[in-house]
């Protein structure tokens, strides 16, 4: 479903599935095989502030959080392949903080691996970037209409882009979050928040 459902209502298809669309908007988008990690599929939520936008001013915060499934990708289960954290802390086999990191935690164990973690920041943000230019005259419309124009305009958005790692490391949109949860459920998640 298209209108903030924390997970719930996503239906993952096979290639032979048979399937009947369903009568209320909805989003659809092709399944990508994810880089895991321990054997676990996560997803980032990258934090961007749109400052201004005559003239456009966007801040990446370069941290956000990592949300792992709290099943193993193999398992085959809604555990092992949405990785929502409003699903994934319904498993009574997990830890909050066994499934909510942060994107630095994660990073750090990849630049272990030698894996060029300032060049996936890279294509996050530009990512980010296109996305924003891509709504630039809604956003404007929007400014237009909902923001005094006296003094000094006073209007900004916070938006949560949820990242997946394609298994070659490529990040790729899941979705675009206009109102992102700021709501923490562990203490790293807080200081986090608070940070930014």
């Amino acid at each position: 479903p298209d209108g903030g459902s924390l997970g719930f209502g996503i239906t993952i298809l096979s290639k032979n599935s048979v399937f009947s669309p369903f009568k209320k908007l909805s989003v659809a988008q092709e399944y990508i095989d994810s880089y895991l990690i321990n054997e676990t599929k996560f997803d980032m939520r990258v934090y961007a502030l749109v400052a201004s936008v005559s003239p456009l001013k966007i801040y990446v915060y370069h941290d956000g959080i990592a949300r792992f499934c709290s099943e193993k990708a193999t398992a085959n289960s809604i555990y092992s392949q949405l990785t929502n954290t409003a699903i994934n802390k319904n498993n009574p086999k997990v830890k909050i903080e066994s499934i909510t990191r942060t994107i630095k935690e994660v990073f750090t164990l990849l630049e272990k691996k030698g894996i060029d973690t300032k060049l996936i920041w890279s294509k996050m943000e530009n990512a980010v970037i296109l996305t924003i230019l891509s709504v630039y005259n809604y956003i404007k419309q929007g400014i237009s209409q909902n923001c005094s124009s006296k003094c000094y305009n006073k209007c900004f958005q916070i938006l949560g882009f949820d990242f997946i790692l394609d298994q070659n490391l490529n990040p790729f949109i899941l979705e675009v979050n206009y109102r992102p949860s700021l709501d923490t459920d562990t203490n790293a998640e807080k200081l986090l928040k608070m940070n930014m």
